[in-house]
């Protein structure tokens, strides 16, 4: 027994052994290398992202599509070393955690991530690269545009060894990985997750104390991409995006342009210091005559005080979407206002068309339609509290099929881009594309779905980009 159990210690220590071994490669975090107030980090599963474009990995290397190879070839020569070095050391490196950041403002980008054979990833990189150096303990491996730099199971791809070797002494001091809530936040699931930590000093509409960041996630699903971002305080806690703003009322929606192709909704807002800003800015431009535009009209912005909505959809029958005007184009504009404000508008509009030449007749809802020189007809009136305007026939508005969509948000933007149709083949695109995107509950999400594609999303945006 003594015998039986001295054997089972035995292996039971080098068990332990070999698994502290295989483990010492990856001891290092790569984070521990990133300094914690580095503008933007950016965690990125290399290997999925490569999968997802189409790339089959040969001998555990991989090789990138003749698409990818032809986009890479109109890039930076960075970029084109950073990819094709990556998707070369897969067998040495860890792939699946991918560090891309920016160390300060105004910085050039570094990449880390872990080896998990660096005596096979020095090897390889020195079999590959054009020429190596040692310095200061790290290995320095010379690539067109770039470099490779290997420290304690650690590789960096820089534009100089210098930048690496600057940044880690500043990490060394303040580490990314002090933060606790900026970890928490790199360490959501997703294809690339970021951390940006260079936001604006203040967001309309939000308090921001100091230290505050911005999460994102991006994930790539069968079909489509699913984006989720946030603003998060140095505690950890997410801040309310849009609080200032009401939420939409989709009232309008059954008003829309049968074929709309895109809607942008905001909810309530204080429109009057909007408008305050847009005069500053916008009315003392002479050229246009805006400042004396800007003041006709600055009461009704300034009484807006629910759901604003702006749409468009391509006309029938229109063989060419290239340039944007009223008879390519159906347009859609609604603002919620109080009963009076839209009484004296409708009192204005009786006057204005009494006093124009263009041609114009009272509708049995109470708009007026207003036939212009190039025979397009304005509907503008006001319907169920709403003014609007559109210059397409409002008892032919079709199904309102954004409206779910814009239900509990404050700001939404829909697009709706059939595959191979009219708007698809003018904007050159060989798929359908459909976007889904809003804030609600204090935080942004969108997803993109592309429809008519034989493999991935990634895959078939890049095949786009590279034609």
């Amino acid at each position: 027994m003594k015998i039986n159990r001295c054997f089972i210690v035995a292996v039971a220590a080098l068990l332990l052994a070999v698994a502290s071994c295989g483990r010492k490669e990856l001891a290092n975090d790569p984070l521990t290398a990133v300094p914690e107030n580095a503008a933007a980090v950016v965690k990125v599963d290399f290997v999925g992202l490569l999968n997802e474009a189409g790339c089959v990995p040969v001998a555990g290397r991989y090789t990138l599509t003749p698409a990818l190879t032809d986009l890479l070839g109109e890039s930076e020569t960075s970029t084109q070393t950073l990819v094709t070095l990556l998707a070369d050391v897969a067998p040495e490196a860890d792939l699946s955690t991918v560090y891309w950041y920016v160390p300060s403002p105004g910085a050039q980008p570094v990449v880390t991530l872990a080896a998990t054979d660096s005596e096979a990833l020095m090897d390889r990189l020195g079999h590959t690269s054009t020429a190596s150096v040692s310095i200061s303990g790290y290995s320095v491996y010379t690539f067109p545009g770039a470099c490779a730099v290997v420290r304690d199971a650690q590789l960096w791809i820089a534009r100089s060894a210098d930048l690496v070797i600057d940044t880690n002494d500043i990490a060394a001091k303040n580490p990314f990985t002090s933060s606790e809530a900026k970890m928490k936040a790199l360490s959501a699931e997703g294809d690339v997750v970021a951390v940006l930590s260079a936001l604006p000093a203040s967001v309309p509409g939000v308090t921001m104390p100091a230290g505050t960041f911005a999460a994102a996630t991006l994930r790539c699903l069968r079909s489509a991409f699913h984006i989720h971002a946030s603003l998060v305080a140095p505690d950890g806690k997410t801040l309310p995006i849009g609080s200032e703003i009401g939420q939409i009322d989709p009232s309008f929606a059954g008003m829309l342009p049968p074929r709309a192709a895109g809607c942008l909704a905001i909810g309530a807002l204080d429109w009057k210091m909007l408008f305050s800003n847009l005069l500053e800015n916008f009315g003392r431009d002479s050229r246009f005559g805006g400042g004396l535009v800007l003041s006709m009209i600055r009461p009704y912005i300034e009484s807006i005080n629910g759901t604003v909505a702006v749409a468009v959809a391509p006309a029938a029958g229109v063989q060419s979407l290239n340039r944007f005007d009223l008879s390519s184009w159906e347009v859609f504009l609604s603002a919620s206002m109080p009963a009076d404000k839209l009484d004296q508008l409708n009192t204005l509009i009786s006057t204005l068309s009494m006093m124009s030449n263009f041609p114009c007749r009272k509708n049995s809802d109470g708009t007026y339609s207003i036939t212009l020189d190039d025979h397009v007809t304005l509907t503008v009136g006001c319907i169920n509290g709403q003014f609007i305007i559109a210059n397409y026939d409002l008892a032919l508005a079709g199904v309102p099929q954004f409206a779910p969509a814009f239900e509990g948000k404050t700001v939404a933007l829909e697009i709706e881009i059939p595959y191979k149709g009219e708007l698809a083949q003018s904007l050159g695109l060989p798929w359908g594309l459909t976007l889904d995107s809003g804030v609600e509950s204090g935080e942004i999400d969108a997803t993109v779905r592309i429809n008519g594609i034989t493999g991935t999303p990634l895959r078939a945006v890049i095949e786009a980009l590279a034609k």
